[in-house]
């Protein structure tokens, strides 16, 4: 059976939007093809083009459905039989179909016979209408919106054309090699299947996963050769096998004298211009850099290195300027840097921060306020640096650097300085020195409460002020460093420290009352506190905790770390024997007690006790409280979860034997009491009935 081939061949598409592109058109062609019998579905992209390639394509005629809408459901029933009749079918055969907000009966009808040619032309250039980028441009004087202008398309099935139309393009059997290629010779599609063949002997690898083991294996092969190491990381290889359609590893260097500069500066320079790999040997960067090129010869080497030399000459003498002006004495300049229109100056931040950090540091062990306050002072100092301006990224590291120039030697309060913005992203290791974790959570927290109470918007795939960024911060902080903290207290205190003027507007506040503007500060504390939920059941649910455990659990989000220690204990004793015979005994026990927990209370008198049974378990339970509260007080949810299991037989037994629902009001009012007693115990540690409706 035939090979299907459609390729997109176009100017260059950013290496970040080429992953977009796989996935959509892998999707798109996926749904288009589920009701036709086809093989693998690949989608390959590059710098240059977009391929999809479809095995096995079945070729016979396709009977193609047309949907005709019939009468809406509730109408008579004569009616919708008469629709059908007339549809030459039964009204057991229609089916119901929604349009807007109203349901409809459709009767399927076969309509004429197309052949697999028409059938996939069709629905490609259906594919290719309904396909946007997240960000487009338009040519000439076209109407056609993509990524960059499109030189051609070839779509074929075997070694038939199938002339797709998309805009003023008609797709032929023709493309273009390795761009590098003087001639940029054309290349004939002869079939579908000598497409990718075809495609190397022009000089393309067309597959992404090839490109980046080629690059590996010359990277690999010069570490062998030099006796050097290549840092490599992820987002650049990433990015350098999105460049390039034949990738060649080349090296090249720079002048020694630059190695004088930092070695995070270097780095940075060059990898940010230039997209270059750095090189470094026994842990010391050399003054050398490894270049993925799509020219084999050494002939772009020249280029690079006159660049990188001019790009590095930049940043010494930004380094040069930035020194002359001692770090601590730009603090005045921080109150004509905007933190935010509605709030305020970096200046009036810092002081915001100082305050929160200061507040914040009785909760971090081994904290020291002097240093919190000095290292709060100095840490967005750097963004009125030269060098901070031209590489935003860098902020907090050229404070620290800086500071250790001008002769700071407090090493926690440069450490404070370099790593207080982390955790940026799930990669970053979390800081765990008392004095940055105290400014982190401070920096942090303030920017969090700040953003939400001028209604800045997060969605699912816009973040553009890192809020969700920051609330995933505070929460990695306070789990990692095993801070047990509490976080409405630290919401409460920092909105306090933000002017008035932030919630009522000039002409509001006056006649606003102390409770209005009291309330408004409430709505904000709740809005951030729902939003940290939201964030930590995210990661919750990531590490492999269920919806249903952290239902459980999550009224405690004022404290995380106690949420996410109980969500991990009790993930790990449901995957126990007793554990699930716990929650199904739970739930035995809470069915007895449905009529009545209502109007009963959890209390019980040993007075009353008759049968051995209730006694035994009155007994049982007694031990148990006093364990379990301890384990709790310790925050020992482990040993709390195990010691339900001391509960499994008392409890069973009794149920077993003992009738709760008795005549006499006394003891029946007893009994309940005892097991709305457990109940309420239990549900110190999470909400039994949740876990009791989902895993028993």
């Amino acid at each position: 059976m035939p090979k299907f081939l459609l390729e997109i061949l176009s100017e260059e598409i950013p290496a970040a939007l080429q992953s977009y592109a796989q996935k959509s058109f892998f999707d798109l062609f996926s749904s288009a093809t589920k009701d036709l019998s086809v093989g693998k579905i690949e989608v390959f992209t590059s710098c240059r083009r977009i391929a999809v390639l479809i095995d096995d394509v079945n070729s016979d005629p396709v009977n193609k459905k047309v949907d005709k809408k019939g009468p809406s459901v509730g109408s008579d029933l004569s009616v919708v039989e008469r629709f059908a009749t007339s549809m030459g079918t039964s009204a057991s055969n229609l089916y119901i179909k929604s349009i807007g907000n109203k349901e409809y009966y459709f009767a399927p009808v076969v309509g004429k016979v197309l052949c697999i040619d028409e059938v996939m032309r069709q629905r490609t250039e259906d594919i290719l209408r309904s396909f946007s980028w997240p960000r487009s441009m338009r040519w000439g004087n076209y109407s056609l919106n993509w990524i960059r202008p499109i030189k051609s398309i070839v779509c074929m099935l075997g070694k038939s054309v199938i002339p797709v139309q998309f805009h003023h393009y008609t797709a032929g059997a023709v493309t273009i090699g390795a761009h590098v290629d003087p001639a940029l010779k054309k290349i004939k599609i002869t079939s579908a299947e000598e497409y990718k063949s075809l495609l190397m002997k022009g000089g393309v690898v067309l597959s992404q996963f090839e490109r980046e083991n080629l690059i590996k294996a010359q990277i690999s092969q010069l570490e062998a050769e030099h006796g050097f190491s290549v840092c490599v990381t992820e987002e650049l290889l990433s990015e350098v096998v999105g460049i390039t359609e034949s990738p060649n590893v080349l090296m090249g260097s720079f002048p020694q004298s630059f190695l004088d500069l930092h070695e995070c500066i270097v780095e940075t320079v060059i990898v940010s211009h230039q997209k270059v790999f750095p090189v470094s040997k026994n842990g010391r960067l050399l003054n050398k850099f490894v270049v993925v090129s799509s020219i084999s010869s050494n002939a772009p080497i020249r280029g690079y290195e006159r660049v990188i030399t001019a790009r590095l000459a930049d940043a010494a003498s930004m380094v040069l300027i930035d020194s002359k002006t001692p770090l601590c004495e730009l603090g005045p300049k921080l109150k004509q840097l905007i933190f935010h229109k509605k709030l305020g100056s970096f200046r009036e931040k810092v002081q915001r921060v100082r305050a929160l950090a200061k507040f914040i540091a009785f909760w971090v062990p081994n904290a020291s306020i002097i240093k919190v306050e000095e290292a709060a002072e100095l840490a967005k100092l750097d963004l009125l640096t030269t060098f901070v301006r031209d590489f935003p990224k860098l902020a907090g590291f050229v404070g620290s650097h800086y500071l250790n120039l001008g002769g700071e030697t407090d090493v926690e309060i440069i450490d404070a300085v370099r790593d207080h913005y982390l955790p940026v992203d799930a990669a970053d290791v979390c800081p765990n020195a008392p004095v940055t974790v105290t400014l982190a959570l401070a920096d942090k927290i303030d920017t969090l409460v700040g953003l939400i109470s001028v209604k800045e918007k997060v969605t699912s795939t816009r973040d553009p002020l890192g809020i969700r960024r920051a609330a995933i911060g505070v929460l990695r902080i306070i789990i990692e460093n095993k801070l047990d903290v509490p976080l409405q207290v630290f919401l409460m205190k920092a909105i306090d420290l933000y002017p008035s003027s932030l919630f009522f507007s000039l002409i509001k506040k006056i006649g606003a009352s102390s409770d209005e503007e009291k309330q408004r500060k409430d709505d904000v504390v709740n809005f951030t506190l729902s939003f940290f939920s939201e964030r930590l059941k995210a990661l919750l649910l990531k590490s492999g905790v269920s919806q249903a455990v952290f239902a459980a659990v999550s009224g405690g989000i004022t404290r995380p770390l106690v949420l996410t220690e109980k969500c991990i204990a009790i993930s790990e004793w449901l995957k126990q024997a007793d554990g699930a015979e716990f929650v199904q005994l739970h739930k035995r026990m809470m069915g007895i007690l449905k009529g009545f927990s209502g109007s009963a209370k959890a209390k019980f008198s040993k007075k009353v006790l008759v049968l051995p049974e209730e006694v035994s378990l009155v007994q049982e339970f007694e031990v148990f409280q006093s364990l379990f509260c301890n384990a709790l007080k310790e925050r020992n949810f482990e040993m709390a979860f195990s010691r339900c299991a001391d509960l499994l037989k008392p409890i069973t037994v009794f149920m077993d034997s003992v009738l709760v629902n008795v005549e006499d009001p006394e003891l029946r009012k007893n009994r309940i009491g005892l097991l709305l007693s457990i109940s309420e115990t239990l549900n110190e540690l999470c909400d039994f009935e949740i876990l009791s409706r989902n895993f028993s």
